[in-house]
């Protein structure tokens, strides 16, 4: 049996990997790692490390998520997602529970500054011993806000021990982003999945070099994907841990269906209308640029 390098009881409640701009705005934010010291895991996921990307004021205290999203400082670390509560809505986080928690213990100084290969070695160790699945890109706030150096100094070593390590971005596509410069290009960001807006969305994310996951707004089958497994509609048949399908593109070859979800979560109709709303987007656009093609 593998054993740890540092003991459990000498690890602190958390450790904070980044303090710095937002990718996305420019504004101050910080990510925290949770979930090594006390392990956090679900029916849904497996026991993976939790990071929460929090949007942090002038004073360098964090803002509680709950009150970021009704001033719009939530767009420091949620870029132009279409389900922020702010724009199109829909998002499935909870705010006045862990995210909440987190930032008013990072408030509290109860999180030790580390370097990110330093975090990344420790869950790697933890990873082999056993007691944890893997590494959660972004619990809260999309991984795009945060330099892209930042998360590889741990995926790639989490990874080589065997975790998994999950993560979504919304800023792949221009649409989502905030400004040109915050696009997550996938020679950056190829190791997160796209996060698209329906059938159509999933396609332009493909094309943009990202295997995607794709939120639909009701059942419908869709060519190269399958239903994700770690869901109330497919009982829970494997845990992301388990599943392990949401880890990006592996490399340039990499041809993997891509895992789908229908809409879930505590605002389904708001996201629903999100998918929907997209959808009407792209089918303007794409009339848009017929019109104006000349014949050959």
């Amino acid at each position: 049996m593998h054993k740890l390098t540092i003991k459990i009881k000498d690890l602190p409640r958390g450790f904070v990997l980044y303090r710095g701009p937002s990718r996305f705005d420019g504004t101050p934010i910080a990510v925290v790692a949770t979930g090594i010291k006390r392990r956090s895991g679900n029916r849904k996921t497996g026991y993976l490390v939790q990071t929460w990307i929090l949007p942090l004021g002038a004073d360098g205290r964090a803002n509680l998520p709950h009150r970021a999203v009704k001033s719009g400082a939530d767009r420091a670390v949620c870029g132009a997602c279409p389900l922020r509560p702010g724009a199109g809505g829909g998002c499935y986080v909870r705010l006045d529970t862990a995210p909440r928690e987190i930032a008013e213990s990072f408030n509290a100084g109860r999180y030790v500054d580390a370097a990110p290969a330093y975090v990344a070695a420790i869950v790697a160790d933890h990873v082999r011993a056993g007691r944890i699945d893997g590494f959660r890109i972004g619990s809260w706030g999309d991984p795009a806000a945060v330099p892209a150096d930042v998360w590889r100094a741990i995926v790639d070593t989490v990874r080589i021990a065997g975790g998994v390590t999950p993560g979504y971005t919304h800023a792949w596509s221009s649409r989502y982003a905030t400004r040109p410069e915050a696009v997550a290009t996938a020679d950056r960001y190829g190791f997160l999945m796209a996060s698209a807006h329906g059938a159509a969305d999933r396609i332009r994310a493909r094309a943009a070099g990202f295997r995607a996951f794709t939120l639909l707004a009701k059942e419908e089958r869709v060519e190269g994907a399958f239903q994700c497994p770690a869901t109330v509609s497919t009982g829970y048949r494997k845990t992301c841990a388990e599943c392990g399908a949401c880890d990006g593109k592996r490399d340039a070859d990499d041809r993997r269906a891509d895992p789908l979800i229908v809409v879930h979560g505590g605002a389904p109709k708001a996201a629903a209308r999100t998918i929907d709303a997209v959808a009407a987007f792209l089918t303007a656009a794409a009339d848009a640029v017929s019109e104006t093609t000349p014949e050959a």
